[in-house]
């Protein structure tokens, strides 16, 4: 449906632990530096909530922000009280089942052990609306069947496995391709919830 997403949240989180070059600057000395910045997963965390930038923050220049007041109705734009521009970014985002991280674990010789550490989609929170400061939330959820009859939002001992919509008061069944696929769910993609699959 319309295109192949340019992102993916797998990609997303190998670039976030990329090694990034910053500069420094000592406040007391003025003296500047570069610096390597790096970040690891050292203790695995039973779940990762992965949080997506809808919305990019930028100050107009003054000779801009009267037209961007004039436009902000008709685009994706809010502007608040100290002048910064809110856009909405629908950037479509692929979701995907699984995702892989790093986990770099220091024995007592202070080597450094490397695993990778495997994640599943449990949920997804959508906000449905063009500005940062109005529109609605919603959730797609995987629930759990278990043989007894019982359901939980808990991957052990799975049974079956269904995706639920949550909107307001309202839940219905529906396919995981919708959950997962579908143009509204990749590009209004909000915060994605996944589980630390069984380590052996």
């Amino acid at each position: 449906e319309g295109g192949v997403a340019s992102q993916s949240v797998q990609r997303a989180v190998k670039r976030f632990f990329e090694a990034e070059k910053i500069e420094l600057k000592c406040e007391k000395c003025n003296i500047g530096c570069s610096a390597t910045q790096t970040m690891d997963v050292i203790s695995r965390p039973k779940a990762l909530l992965l949080h997506l930038k809808r919305f990019i923050v930028t100050q107009p220049s003054r000779m801009n922000a009267s037209s961007s007041k004039n436009e902000d109705s008709k685009s994706n734009v809010d502007i608040n009280s100290n002048g910064l521009v809110f856009r909405k970014n629908k950037a479509r985002v692929t979701l995907d089942k699984t995702v892989s991280v790093q986990e770099n674990d220091k024995n007592e010789e202070n080597n450094t052990r490397s695993k990778e550490l495997k994640y599943s989609i449990r949920s997804v929170v959508h906000h449905i609306g063009s500005t940062a400061f109005s529109g609605h939330y919603t959730t797609d959820g995987i629930r759990t069947k278990h043989s007894q009859g019982e359901s939980s939002f808990s991957s052990s001992q799975a049974a079956i496995q269904e995706w639920i919509a949550f909107d307001d008061g309202v839940t219905t069944a529906l396919s995981e391709k919708d959950a997962l696929k579908s143009a509204n769910s990749q590009n209004n993609a909000y915060m994605v919830l996944y589980e630390l699959e069984n380590q052996n």
